[in-house]
């Protein structure tokens, strides 16, 4: 149930019940059960960018799992912990763990395991610029797709490949395999999948100076993030529309992407990062730079928290209602 809850978007709720399930099965002492709420629970802290709380709950679900010896649930944990630390910039830490699940999966003939880990492996790889290695094991994930029919692997191998061909410079072929990406993904119903290919079609027409195109595509792709309320997805995407001032109200995407942020208890250094580059922003344009006035009042008395409370206020008053991508009240 609370699964059902948490691939709705309900953290609240999915927490809710996790925790509840985690109190019962400690005190009737399945192990397993504690093992698999705990993987749960990390689930929901990750979802809501509190990736150190998630960290710790998958490594205490993790050790469980290996003193009962579940195999393939330990997979699952290793390639969520592999997938925090790719996010940390922790690169020879993911590659780590994730190698270690495909051992695992590999062992155990997990071929549904095998492309999940196959998928980050190239990943990773593509990110270290070792693009050959990572379209190899791209392909050979891809082929198990095929063969075991497993449609949300095949659209996110596609749409990984179209990664490394955009970075390459084949323009068409990345486009093509983002649009076969797109059509699997809107098949089965696969929000995420259809956001995220979205986003990397409108990244690869800015690259090409077609900003109308990868303007709609990006507002497209938001729009169903804010949706199925995948806040740090969101958050990059808001993130790319607010930089680039080729996109008419580029400051007002900047100001939700500030907001959310903030919303989602991402690192200080993030945050230090984009306060700087708000006010920046704001004493850019003649419209808003009295509003900087402020701020570097409170600076100069270096009262942090109240520079991050005028700017989110600013940032809220600044969005225009028919502009929000997402309804602010949601961290009310």
């Amino acid at each position: 149930m609370g699964s059902m809850y948490l691939n709705q978007r309900n953290v609240k709720k999915a927490m809710e019940l996790h925790e509840k399930a985690l109190e019962i099965s400690k005190k009737l002492r399945i192990v397993s059960a504690q093992a698999a709420t705990l993987h749960l629970i990390g689930k929901c802290h990750e979802v809501q960018g509190e990736l150190e709380t998630a960290l710790d709950l998958y490594k205490e679900s993790l050790e469980i799992k290996e003193k009962i010896g579940n195999s393939g649930s330990q997979a699952m944990t290793l390639n969520a912990m592999g997938r925090i630390y790719e996010s940390q910039g922790l690169f020879d830490k993911a590659m780590k763990l994730y190698k270690k699940s495909l051992k695992i999966v590999e062992k155990i003939d997990n071929v549904k395991g095998q492309i999940v880990t196959l998928n980050l492996l190239g990943g990773i790889y593509a990110k270290q610029g070792k693009v050959e290695t990572a379209l190899e094991l791209y392909k050979k994930s891809l082929e198990l797709s095929k063969e075991i029919n497993d449609v949300e692997g095949w659209a996110n191998i596609l749409n990984s490949m179209g990664i490394i061909y955009k970075n390459q410079g084949k323009v068409k072929k990345a486009m093509e395999h983002y649009e076969k990406s797109l059509e699997m993904n809107k098949n089965i119903n696969n929000k995420m999948g259809q956001a995220s290919t979205l986003c990397n079609m409108a990244c690869l027409l800015e690259e090409e100076n077609k900003y109308k195109k990868a303007f709609e595509l990006y507002i497209k792709s938001a729009t169903i993030l804010a949706k199925i309320k995948a806040w740090p997805t969101l958050y990059n995407v808001l993130w790319y529309l607010g930089v680039n001032d080729k996109y008419e109200n580029s400051l007002q995407y900047f100001a939700q992407a500030f907001y959310l942020l903030f919303q989602l208890n991402l690192s200080e250094e993030n945050k230090d990062n984009l306060v700087d580059i708000f006010i920046s922003r704001l004493k850019g344009k003649p419209e808003t730079a009295s509003l900087v006035n402020e701020i570097e009042v409170a600076a100069k008395k270096d009262k942090v928290e109240d520079i991050s409370n005028k700017l989110i206020q600013i940032a809220v008053n600044l969005v225009e209602n028919e502009n929000w991508l997402f309804n602010p009240n949601e961290f009310l």
